[in-house]
Protein backbone atom coordinates (compact mmCIF):
# COMPACT_ATOMS: atom_id res chain seq x y z
CA UNK A 1 0.00 0.00 0.00
CA UNK A 2 1.34 3.53 -0.76
CA UNK A 3 2.50 5.67 1.64
CA UNK A 4 -0.17 8.39 2.01
CA UNK A 5 -2.67 5.80 2.97
CA UNK A 6 -0.60 4.44 5.72
CA UNK A 7 -0.06 7.90 7.24
CA UNK A 8 -4.11 8.43 7.23
CA UNK A 9 -4.91 5.32 8.77
CA UNK A 10 -1.89 5.41 11.15
CA UNK A 11 -3.11 9.20 12.04
CA UNK A 12 -6.51 7.87 12.45
CA UNK A 13 -5.74 4.85 14.47
CA UNK A 14 -3.84 7.33 17.18
CA UNK A 15 -6.75 9.36 16.89
CA UNK A 16 -9.16 6.45 17.75
CA UNK A 17 -7.18 4.92 20.68
CA UNK A 18 -6.43 8.31 21.47
CA UNK A 19 -10.26 8.61 22.04
CA UNK A 20 -10.56 5.41 23.66
CA UNK A 21 -8.34 6.19 26.68
CA UNK A 22 -9.61 9.79 27.29
CA UNK A 23 -13.09 8.04 27.50
CA UNK A 24 -10.98 5.24 30.02
CA UNK A 25 -9.76 8.44 32.08
CA UNK A 26 -13.27 10.14 32.29
CA UNK A 27 -14.99 6.91 33.55
CA UNK A 28 -12.15 6.70 36.25
CA UNK A 29 -12.61 10.54 37.03
CA UNK A 30 -16.59 9.85 37.56
CA UNK A 31 -15.97 6.64 39.63
CA UNK A 32 -13.76 8.69 41.77
CA UNK A 33 -16.45 11.21 42.10
CA UNK A 34 -19.02 8.68 43.36
CA UNK A 35 -16.54 7.11 45.70
CA UNK A 36 -15.54 10.91 46.93
CA UNK A 37 -19.53 11.63 47.24
CA UNK A 38 -20.42 8.59 49.18
CA UNK A 39 -17.28 9.15 51.49
CA UNK A 40 -18.21 12.67 52.38
CA UNK A 41 -21.78 12.04 53.02
CA UNK A 42 -20.60 9.51 56.22
CA UNK A 43 -18.20 12.56 57.06
CA UNK A 44 -19.84 14.40 60.71
CA UNK A 45 -21.74 17.54 59.46
CA UNK A 46 -20.29 20.36 59.59
CA UNK A 47 -21.39 23.62 61.71
CA UNK A 48 -22.11 26.75 59.04
CA UNK A 49 -22.49 30.04 61.06
CA UNK A 50 -22.30 33.36 60.75
CA UNK A 51 -18.45 33.54 61.51
CA UNK A 52 -17.53 30.40 59.15
CA UNK A 53 -14.86 31.42 56.73
CA UNK A 54 -15.09 29.58 53.29
CA UNK A 55 -13.01 30.85 50.66
CA UNK A 56 -13.30 29.63 47.34
CA UNK A 57 -10.34 27.01 47.30
CA UNK A 58 -12.21 25.18 50.89
CA UNK A 59 -15.16 24.52 47.90
CA UNK A 60 -13.27 21.38 46.54
CA UNK A 61 -12.66 20.03 49.98
CA UNK A 62 -16.54 20.20 51.57
CA UNK A 63 -18.51 19.72 48.18
CA UNK A 64 -20.57 16.88 49.34
CA UNK A 65 -19.74 16.75 53.03
CA UNK A 66 -22.86 17.19 55.21
CA UNK A 67 -23.81 20.51 56.22
CA UNK A 68 -26.45 22.06 59.76
CA UNK A 69 -26.97 25.93 59.14
CA UNK A 70 -28.39 27.72 61.45
CA UNK A 71 -30.80 31.23 60.71
CA UNK A 72 -33.63 32.85 58.85
CA UNK A 73 -34.85 32.01 55.28
CA UNK A 74 -35.37 35.74 53.41
CA UNK A 75 -39.26 35.08 52.22
CA UNK A 76 -38.91 37.69 49.87
CA UNK A 77 -36.02 37.67 47.60
CA UNK A 78 -35.91 34.07 45.70
CA UNK A 79 -34.62 32.58 43.11
CA UNK A 80 -36.15 29.91 40.64
CA UNK A 81 -33.37 27.79 38.38
CA UNK A 82 -35.19 27.44 34.89
CA UNK A 83 -35.19 24.46 32.81
CA UNK A 84 -35.09 21.75 35.59
CA UNK A 85 -37.24 18.59 35.22
CA UNK A 86 -38.68 15.77 37.40
CA UNK A 87 -40.43 12.41 36.22
CA UNK A 88 -40.21 14.09 32.79
CA UNK A 89 -42.34 17.12 33.96
CA UNK A 90 -40.80 20.77 33.35
CA UNK A 91 -40.24 23.25 36.51
CA UNK A 92 -38.08 24.80 38.54
CA UNK A 93 -35.41 24.67 41.40
CA UNK A 94 -36.03 26.73 44.11
CA UNK A 95 -33.59 28.75 45.49
CA UNK A 96 -33.61 30.62 49.29
CA UNK A 97 -31.31 32.43 51.05
CA UNK A 98 -31.05 31.45 55.25
CA UNK A 99 -29.77 34.60 56.29
CA UNK A 100 -26.44 33.32 58.63
CA UNK A 101 -25.69 36.79 60.30
CA UNK A 102 -23.42 39.49 60.06
CA UNK A 103 -23.80 39.80 56.51
CA UNK A 104 -23.01 36.26 55.25
CA UNK A 105 -25.84 34.50 53.36
CA UNK A 106 -26.26 30.67 52.03
CA UNK A 107 -28.05 29.47 49.18
CA UNK A 108 -30.31 26.84 49.86
CA UNK A 109 -31.54 24.69 46.79
CA UNK A 110 -35.37 23.57 48.31
CA UNK A 111 -35.89 21.29 45.80
CA UNK A 112 -37.92 21.01 42.27
CA UNK A 113 -41.79 22.40 41.75
CA UNK A 114 -43.98 22.40 38.70
CA UNK A 115 -44.50 25.12 36.61
CA UNK A 116 -47.54 26.60 35.35
CA UNK A 117 -46.53 26.70 31.80
CA UNK A 118 -46.89 30.47 31.96
CA UNK A 119 -43.98 32.79 33.18
CA UNK A 120 -46.79 35.68 34.11
CA UNK A 121 -47.88 32.45 37.41
CA UNK A 122 -45.19 31.60 38.80
CA UNK A 123 -45.32 28.92 41.37
CA UNK A 124 -45.65 30.20 45.05
CA UNK A 125 -42.71 29.51 47.28
CA UNK A 126 -43.71 29.45 51.11
CA UNK A 127 -41.40 30.18 53.64
CA UNK A 128 -40.80 29.47 57.15
CA UNK A 129 -40.55 32.79 59.85
CA UNK A 130 -38.48 32.96 62.07
CA UNK A 131 -35.09 31.07 63.28
CA UNK A 132 -34.43 27.21 61.71
CA UNK A 133 -31.89 25.09 61.47
CA UNK A 134 -31.39 23.45 58.05
CA UNK A 135 -29.58 20.08 56.84
CA UNK A 136 -28.17 19.00 53.67
CA UNK A 137 -25.55 18.42 52.25
CA UNK A 138 -23.28 21.31 50.38
CA UNK A 139 -22.80 21.31 46.28
CA UNK A 140 -20.70 23.38 44.34
CA UNK A 141 -22.67 25.85 41.72
CA UNK A 142 -22.00 24.88 38.18
CA UNK A 143 -21.47 28.88 37.33
CA UNK A 144 -19.80 27.46 34.36
CA UNK A 145 -23.11 25.53 32.83
CA UNK A 146 -23.39 26.68 29.37
CA UNK A 147 -26.61 29.38 28.51
CA UNK A 148 -28.21 29.67 25.57
CA UNK A 149 -29.63 33.38 25.40
CA UNK A 150 -29.63 35.94 28.53
CA UNK A 151 -29.00 33.88 32.11
CA UNK A 152 -31.31 36.17 34.08
CA UNK A 153 -29.05 38.25 35.86
CA UNK A 154 -29.30 41.09 33.02
CA UNK A 155 -32.40 43.41 34.39
CA UNK A 156 -33.50 43.91 37.64
CA UNK A 157 -37.18 41.83 38.06
CA UNK A 158 -39.77 41.25 40.46
CA UNK A 159 -39.18 38.48 42.82
CA UNK A 160 -38.72 35.37 42.76
CA UNK A 161 -36.98 35.48 39.88
CA UNK A 162 -36.17 33.68 36.95
CA UNK A 163 -32.15 32.47 36.43
CA UNK A 164 -30.49 30.08 33.74
CA UNK A 165 -28.14 29.16 36.26
CA UNK A 166 -26.15 29.86 39.89
CA UNK A 167 -24.06 33.39 39.55
CA UNK A 168 -22.76 34.24 43.07
CA UNK A 169 -21.52 37.31 42.60
CA UNK A 170 -24.86 39.03 41.33
CA UNK A 171 -27.04 36.97 43.89
CA UNK A 172 -24.56 38.28 46.00
CA UNK A 173 -25.40 41.74 45.09
CA UNK A 174 -29.17 41.64 44.77
CA UNK A 175 -29.61 39.88 47.95
CA UNK A 176 -27.29 41.80 50.22
CA UNK A 177 -25.36 39.30 52.14
CA UNK A 178 -22.11 37.47 50.82
CA UNK A 179 -23.12 34.29 50.19
CA UNK A 180 -20.61 31.04 50.84
CA UNK A 181 -19.43 29.91 47.97
CA UNK A 182 -21.16 25.99 48.23
CA UNK A 183 -25.09 26.04 47.86
CA UNK A 184 -26.77 23.68 50.38
CA UNK A 185 -29.02 20.92 48.56
CA UNK A 186 -31.62 20.52 51.65
CA UNK A 187 -32.19 17.00 52.41
CA UNK A 188 -35.25 15.22 51.41
CA UNK A 189 -36.42 14.52 54.92
CA UNK A 190 -36.50 17.95 55.88
CA UNK A 191 -39.73 19.82 56.01
CA UNK A 192 -40.04 23.48 53.78
CA UNK A 193 -38.81 21.86 50.79
CA UNK A 194 -40.15 20.59 47.68
CA UNK A 195 -39.52 17.50 45.72
CA UNK A 196 -35.79 16.29 46.38
CA UNK A 197 -34.06 13.41 45.17
CA UNK A 198 -29.95 14.83 44.80
CA UNK A 199 -27.49 12.98 42.75
CA UNK A 200 -23.81 13.98 42.18
CA UNK A 201 -24.04 15.74 38.86
CA UNK A 202 -22.07 13.20 36.23
CA UNK A 203 -22.87 14.00 33.06
CA UNK A 204 -22.23 11.16 31.43
CA UNK A 205 -22.23 8.22 33.88
CA UNK A 206 -18.98 5.85 34.16
CA UNK A 207 -20.66 3.00 32.34
CA UNK A 208 -21.46 5.12 29.56
CA UNK A 209 -17.69 5.86 29.39
CA UNK A 210 -16.46 2.93 29.43
CA UNK A 211 -19.25 1.83 26.92
CA UNK A 212 -18.26 4.70 24.20
CA UNK A 213 -14.60 3.83 25.09
CA UNK A 214 -15.47 0.20 23.95
CA UNK A 215 -16.79 1.48 20.37
CA UNK A 216 -13.57 4.13 19.61
CA UNK A 217 -11.32 0.92 20.33
CA UNK A 218 -13.67 -1.40 18.15
CA UNK A 219 -13.05 0.99 15.57
CA UNK A 220 -9.53 1.38 15.74
CA UNK A 221 -9.18 -2.58 15.51
CA UNK A 222 -11.49 -2.36 12.77
CA UNK A 223 -9.56 -0.19 11.04
CA UNK A 224 -5.83 -2.19 11.42
CA UNK A 225 -8.38 -4.91 9.82
CA UNK A 226 -9.47 -3.36 7.37
CA UNK A 227 -5.70 -2.29 6.46
CA UNK A 228 -4.03 -5.29 6.48
CA UNK A 229 -6.84 -6.61 4.08
CA UNK A 230 -6.73 -3.96 1.21
CA UNK A 231 -2.78 -3.63 1.91
CA UNK A 232 -2.59 -7.42 0.76
CA UNK A 233 -4.68 -7.06 -2.10
CA UNK A 234 -2.80 -4.30 -3.28
CA UNK A 235 -0.91 -4.16 -6.44
CA UNK A 236 2.38 -3.94 -5.02
CA UNK A 237 1.95 -6.42 -2.24
CA UNK A 238 0.67 -8.86 -5.00
CA UNK A 239 3.44 -8.42 -6.74
CA UNK A 240 6.07 -9.15 -4.05
CA UNK A 241 4.42 -11.91 -3.49
CA UNK A 242 4.90 -13.00 -6.73
CA UNK A 243 8.59 -12.10 -6.76
CA UNK A 244 8.74 -14.04 -3.62
CA UNK A 245 7.88 -17.51 -5.18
Amino acid sequence: MSFVPTVLAAVLLAGLVSLGLWQLRRAEEKTQLIERATSRAEDPPYRLGSDSVLPSEAMSKLEFRRVVATGRYDSVHQYLLDNRTHAGQAGFEVLTQLELGRGTGVLVNRGWIASSGHRDRLPVLPVPVGPVEVSGQFARPRENRLVLGPSGYEEAAAWPRIVQRIELDPMSKALGHQLVPLVVLLDPSSPDGFERDWRPHLGISPARHWAYAFQWFALAAALVVLYIFHARRSPGTRAVARRNR
